[in-house]
């Protein structure tokens, strides 16, 4: 009896837990070994700026972005487009600002003040915050539409998690030296 409700159990584990427990990636493969690939502060926040340029492109919204960057290796391979519904797709957002920040912060409480990465004479760590204000700035008056009409709860929920962190992004860079 013991033997038949194990595996009983183990069955229905395996049957309804990974389509339970499936998450949607926010990165395509081919993005992740982007990110990979720059591993400098100013190009990892231009790559994940555009990353998130053509999550709005996906959903129709010409935010402004630029040219995809170049990879420090050279092999960029852009494209395979993002796909998903726009609350997805804004969920993804989410997700690329979130690192972005993430990586900032983690430079920053690693680095005494000197050491911020100056490159040629340029404070890459300055350049970096400064790039993804001017995004963020970009990105701001879409995010904000999709809060003030959303069209369900999830679209809602991930655009105003989205403008939370761009208005964060915004406040940070207005304090930066």
């Amino acid at each position: 009896m013991k033997i038949s409700l194990f595996a009983l159990f183990l069955t229905a584990f395996f049957l309804v837990g990974p389509s339970s427990a499936q998450k949607r990636d926010y990165m395509t493969p081919a993005e992740a070994d982007i990110v990979r690939n720059n591993q400098e502060i100013d190009a990892r926040i231009s790559v994940l700026s555009y990353m998130i340029d053509r999550r709005f492109a996906a959903m129709g919204i010409k935010s402004g972005g630029s040219k995809p960057p170049k990879s420090l290796e050279g092999d960029d391979d852009w494209t395979v487009e993002p796909t998903g519904a726009k609350a997805e797709l804004l969920s993804d957002i989410h997700f690329l600002l979130e690192k972005a920040i993430d990586d900032i912060d983690n430079l920053a409480g690693h680095l005494p003040e000197k050491a911020k990465e100056e490159r040629q004479g340029v404070n890459v760590f300055n350049k970096a915050v400064k790039s993804l204000n001017a995004s963020a700035k970009r990105w701001l008056p879409f995010l904000k539409k999709e809060v003030e009409s959303p069209s369900d709860d999830k679209t809602y929920s991930a655009a105003a998690a989205s403008l939370e962190f761009c208005e964060q992004i915004i406040d940070a860079a207005s304090k930066l030296k």
